[in-house]
């Protein structure tokens, strides 16, 4: 299951997602900054939920994809999130993928 760990909470959702919110985060943590980061999505009742988290290089966020997966991400469409993040908070939603650049993703195993 590809997923978020945000401190002990898994947050669920699909790895294109994820692997814009990786790219954001790393290069907005590798500055000494953070940012807010909403995220909207349905529950298992079809409720929609709106979170939102603060995201800081002093809490500890895990990034967790199926084996194999490679996932394409648009340049342009990661300069908008990621210039969001700078200002200091950013919304994901429906992410355009074209046209792609491949990010490689080290996977990693988390038992499931």
């Amino acid at each position: 299951m590809t997923a978020l760990i945000y401190k002990e909470d898994r947050i669920s959702m699909d790895g294109r997602s994820l692997a814009y919110i990786q790219a954001v985060t790393g290069h907005v943590f590798r500055e000494g900054s953070g940012f807010m980061l909403g995220l909207t999505g349905t529950d298992s009742a079809g409720n929609m939920k709106i979170r939102v988290l603060w995201m800081h290089p002093t809490i500890s966020v895990q990034f967790i994809y199926r084996a194999g997966e490679t996932i394409q991400l648009n340049e342009e469409t990661f300069g908008v999130y990621y210039n969001a993040a700078r200002a200091g908070h950013v919304d994901f939603g429906n992410l355009d993928t074209s046209p792609p650049y491949t990010l490689n993703i080290e996977n990693r195993n988390d038992g499931e």
